[in-house]
C-alpha cells in the first residue's frame, strides 16, 4: 500500500509526497502535466524505488484523467 498526498499544483506541474505502507517516511516527486516527465526530489529511505514507481504511475493516470486528488491510496496484493 502507498498513500499519496498532494503538496502543491500549478498550471504545469503537480507535486506529491508518497508514504509507503502508510508510514511516516516519505518521498517527494513532481510530474509535468503536459509531458508527464517527472523529477524526484527525494525517495523514501526504507524502500527507495519499490513504492515510488507505483505512486508515479497513479499520479500520471490522475493527470491523464484530469483529476489530481488531494489524497489517494493505492492498494495491491
Amino acid at each position: 500500500m502507498v498513500k499519496l498526498q498532494k503538496q502543491y499544483e500549478t498550471e504545469n506541474t503537480v507535486t506529491y509526497n508518497y508514504y509507503p505502507n502508510n508510514g511516516t517516511d516519505y518521498g517527494t516527486f513532481s510530474v509535468d502535466k503536459t509531458t508527464l516527465n517527472f523529477t524526484i526530489e527525494c525517495l523514501d529511505p526504507i524502500y527507495p524505488e519499490l513504492f515510488f514507481f507505483k505512486a508515479l504511475r497513479k499520479v500520471k493516470d490522475m493527470i491523464l484523467e484530469n483529476n489530481c486528488k488531494i489524497e489517494e491510496c493505492i492498494i495491491w496484493y
